[in-house]
């Protein structure tokens, strides 16, 4: 116990001797002295959320004081006129009185836009309306025509006569009367119409068929929006 107290003891004195001779070494070698001493002292003295406290403070402060400052150099100027507040206060106006103009224009430009725009619906509405008026009107005469009692003797008739003849004769019709053609097709039996369209085709006339058959097939349509 007592050779371990007399190391301990050796190696303290050691250590002190130690921390003499570097602080004895730092004076001599001009590096220390009692300013920074006081120095070491006083920043030790503060732990370091204490001094991020003081350092904000102290900014906090500084700018405070410059806003001061700035507010006090701003007073010291010279004070604005009367003309120049008039100036000012034209100038403001000037921007007001523009920006209003270009909303005037931006509105006249979006109603012209509106009233172009309706003016085009009125047109393809009055259009529509027409179109559909002489549907209705194709539609009415079709009836007539198709529920009179000639005209069901007639497309006995077709039925019965050869697909050659059938064809010439309603093809000596579309010259005259290109409805009452559609309208004797759309009333033949299947196998009739079937064979006169054949009779078209077969003669070169392809064109004239596909358009017949398109015409039989709006012939059952609804009129349009109807």
């Amino acid at each position: 116990m007592k050779a371990i107290w007399n190391i301990i003891t050796v190696m303290a004195l050691a250590n002190l001797i130690a921390i003499i001779g570097f602080v004895w070494w730092l004076h001599f070698s001009g590096r220390l002295n009692m300013a920074r001493v006081e120095a070491v002292r006083t920043m030790l003295s503060e732990t370091i959320a204490e001094q991020a406290s003081r350092e904000a403070a102290e900014a906090a402060e500084a700018e405070a004081k410059a806003q001061q400052e700035a507010e006090a150099a701003r007073m010291a100027g010279p004070p604005v006129t009367a003309s120049e507040t008039l100036s000012m206060r034209i100038e403001t106006s000037e921007i007001d009185r523009q920006r209003i103009e270009r909303l005037k224009r931006e509105v006249k430009n979006l109603t012209e836009t509106l009233a172009r725009e309706r003016r085009k619906l009125d047109e393809d509405r009055a259009a529509f309306e027409k179109q559909k008026q002489a549907f209705e009107d194709m539609r009415a005469r079709i009836a007539a025509v198709e529920g009179d009692a000639q005209f069901a003797k007639s497309v006995e008739v077709l039925n019965k006569l050869d697909p050659a003849d059938a064809k010439k004769t309603l093809a000596q019709l579309l010259t005259t009367d290109r409805e009452q053609v559609v309208s004797y097709l759309d009333s033949m039996s299947d196998r009739a119409r079937k064979d006169v369209i054949a009779e078209f085709i077969k003669d070169g006339q392809q064109d004239v068929a596909a358009e017949l058959l398109e015409e039989i097939r709006v012939r059952g349509l609804k009129a349009p929006g109807g």
